[in-house]
């Protein structure tokens, strides 16, 4: 039996038997399966698992909101949301408050044992058809596709400077700060859509912070 314990949380029970069902034969420890948010988060607290695995909508306590009352009881349960949902604000949501993994349950069973794996080596997951919030990459494909100043700003960008701030630091112009943005954007294929930069950069933060140290 591998040796990170696992809590389930669905209010969907067939949902819930069959990820309890694939992770015992995968040989995972799973030591709770919860159906309501504020039984989930009562377990979390008792136990305290490895991992907790949980929907986002759930009755009494929404996963995002046991996510929150975790962060504030400083509560270490890393937390991978199994859901429907991939509208970037929840998404963005889930990033800010340190989930790290994100499932979409339609492709749960081919990608979660890769994400517990993933999560176990501290490392983040975001499954398909969330393009936008890719894995982190390694210094390699960094350097192949972006500039030294593009890596700079995207640095930057992963320590929450804004524009004007990135621009007084590197004594460029802000204009000259929105080309790089743009074309980074560009090269990591990335959505134009709203902070899709910010929460990259973010999810790659260690890794950016590595280069050229």
């Amino acid at each position: 039996m591998r040796s990170k314990t696992i809590l389930l949380a669905d209010d969907h029970p067939l949902i819930l038997k069959g990820l309890y069902d694939f992770l015992v034969k995968e040989g995972f420890d799973v030591i709770s399966c919860e159906s309501k948010g504020i039984h989930a988060y009562n377990k979390i607290i008792n136990l305290k698992p490895s991992i907790a695995i949980i929907d986002i909508e759930m009755p009494d306590m929404s996963g995002l909101e046991i996510v929150e009352k975790l962060v504030n009881q400083k509560i270490k349960t890393n937390i991978i949301f199994n859901t429907i949902h991939k509208e970037n604000s929840i998404i963005q949501k889930a990033i800010e408050l340190g989930v790290k993994g994100y499932l979409l349950k339609e492709y749960a069973l081919e990608e979660i044992i890769a994400c517990i794996l993933a999560v176990s080596q501290g490392k983040t997951f975001f499954g398909k058809d969330l393009s936008t919030f890719s894995e982190p990459a390694n210094e390699e494909n960094f350097l192949g596709q972006l500039s030294p100043s593009e890596i700079k700003i995207l640095r930057l960008i992963a320590q929450e400077n804004n524009t004007k701030e990135i621009a007084e630091k590197l004594f460029i112009a802000e204009k000259t700060v929105e080309k790089h943005r743009s074309n980074i954007i560009r090269k990591l294929a990335l959505s134009p859509t709203k902070n899709s930069l910010l929460i990259w950069s973010i999810q790659n933060k260690e890794e950016l912070l590595k280069l050229f140290h």
